[in-house]
């Protein structure tokens, strides 16, 4: 069999032509580009890379005002800050000694002022909450001397304070004081009558109606101890001038120091009043 090898045309020849041509110029570039090479720093080993240090830049201090990020241009009242004003009120008026704790159950939308403003918050009315320690006080804000806002607030207040409890049954006439009471810790706006405190001196007091175990004592429970007591035998003392006259009377009514009663003479029953000057004395001035 025999075997035909084809003819190739014009345009075979020149596209062959250009192969051979673009093969040429690509060895000698590559030849050119090796001859350009340090053949030591291939056979040299692998050198140690010093980490690189960025350089810092330092503000600059001349840099525009401008060019810095915005302060705040207004201050923010919230709720903590009229809450602190309340409690400066509050503590104003009670014993050092208690606790107060204060909810505003109102409400409070922050409020804005200019940072350069001259401001104040603060409050109109007194502390007063009532029985069950609600409290409307009324809330002002001044901005450069002139009312900005007002508010009326509702407030729940609490407050603790170390008051006496009984330990033991008291009856009339008794004296409150220990073991029969002891101090404990309360929220006075809790109780329907508000309990004695502890700082009250009640050694010139005495009980006035029968206060059961557990209980908290009340001013309704005590009152001053009576100087002289109705039906009791008084000594009265009569002064004119330089002249001073004792003789003995019968209380027609109970007295304290500086009360006026009324009398009874024994042998005249004759009555006239006098002042309570001490336990069991009467004085009268003419």
């Amino acid at each position: 069999m025999r075997c035909y090898k084809p003819l190739l045309n014009s345009v075979d020849k020149m596209k062959r032509l250009i192969v051979v041509f673009m093969l040429s110029l690509a060895l000698a570039l590559a030849v050119s580009q090796a001859e350009q090479l340090d053949l030591g720093r291939l056979v040299m080993p692998l050198a140690v890379i010093e980490p690189q240090v960025e350089a810092v830049i330092e503000p600059d201090q001349s840099m525009d005002e401008e060019s810095l990020p915005n302060e705040p241009q207004h201050v923010l009242i919230t709720e903590q800050i009229a809450l602190e004003v309340l409690f400066k009120q509050g503590e104003l008026s009670i014993p050092r000694e208690d606790t107060l704790e204060m909810v505003i159950k109102s409400g409070w939308e922050p409020v804005s002022v200019p940072v350069e403003s001259d401001w104040e918050l603060y409050v109109v009315d007194p502390f007063a909450p009532d029985n069950r320690g609600r409290w409307s006080p009324m809330l002002v804000l001044e901005v450069n001397g002139d009312v900005s806002k007002r508010w009326r607030l509702r407030c729940d207040v609490d407050l603790y304070r170390r008051v006496y409890m009984t330990t033991q049954r008291l009856g009339r006439g008794e004296t409150p004081m220990r073991p029969g009471i002891q101090a404990v810790i309360c929220n006075i706006y809790e109780e329907l009558l508000p309990p004695v405190a502890v700082s009250e001196d009640l050694s010139n007091y005495e009980v006035v109606r029968t206060v059961s175990v557990g209980r908290f004592l009340t001013w309704e429970d005590i009152s001053p101890r009576r100087a002289v007591r109705k039906g009791e035998q008084v000594d009265v003392v009569l002064e004119k001038g330089d002249l001073s006259i004792t003789l003995r009377a019968m209380c027609m009514q109970d007295g304290l120091i500086n009360e006026t009663v009324r009398l009874k003479n024994p042998r005249t029953r004759s009555e006239f009043a006098g002042v309570v000057t001490a336990p069991g004395l009467v004085t009268i001035i003419n």
